[in-house]
């Protein structure tokens, strides 16, 4: 549940006078699936303002600045890109806040973005989005700076555009239900090997 995120999102948003559409998704069951309905809201946002260029962001953002490098950007998608010598990053793209210029090519990229999505049920947005990316030719892309993805406890140093809380670290995910109960099922089987040891020793 999103819901207070979301009020923090759009209190910033109007105190900066940005043009916002806010969409209530429904909960889809766990956070990784619900992660993968990130292309098709994006698709269907350019439909719905075929005009208009438009930026994502995730429901757990606040805005502190005006985005303004949003205004001038001639590329097809603006997104952080995450640095090769970093061992921090787990994908090569941040999702958290992307920039679409609504044309053709960025249409085939969210389009390759929702094809992607079919690795399993542990997959999520970043999984598919650093696959999609590679096959799209001539996509130009411009390489967001961090302040537009910043992490509310990283980077303290950097003064942020868009602050992101990451309410997923408090979200039901499905990989730690399955870590758990591989634990469980590793912990029983080394329980049953030290028991058959002592058998052997004692019999």
């Amino acid at each position: 549940n999103y819901l207070e995120e979301i009020k923090s999102l759009h209190q910033s948003l109007v105190a900066l006078k940005i043009n916002h559409y806010l969409y209530p998704h429904e909960d889809l069951g766990y956070w990784e699936k619900n992660t993968r309905a990130k292309p098709n809201f994006i698709l269907k946002c350019l439909d719905k303002f075929p005009t208009l260029n438009l930026v994502y962001t995730d429901a757990d953002s606040v805005f502190r600045r005006n985005p303004t490098l949003f205004e001038n950007l001639n590329e097809d998608i603006a997104i952080f890109k995450a640095p090769q010598d970093s061992d921090y990053f787990t994908h090569d793209y941040l999702t958290s806040t992307i920039y679409f210029k609504n044309n053709q090519k960025s249409r085939e990229l969210i389009v390759q973005w929702i094809n992607e999505q079919h690795v399993g049920a542990l997959q999520v947005d970043q999984d598919s989005f650093d696959i999609a990316v590679k096959k799209i030719p001539d996509l130009n892309i411009y390489n967001l700076p961090f302040s537009y993805v910043k992490v509310f406890d990283q980077a303290p140093n950097t003064e942020p555009v868009i602050e992101h809380f990451q309410s997923s670290r408090k979200q039901v995910k499905l990989k730690n239900h399955y870590r758990r109960w591989r634990n469980r099922i590793l912990g029983l089987i080394f329980l049953i090997i030290l028991l058959f040891i002592i058998a052997k020793i004692f019999n």
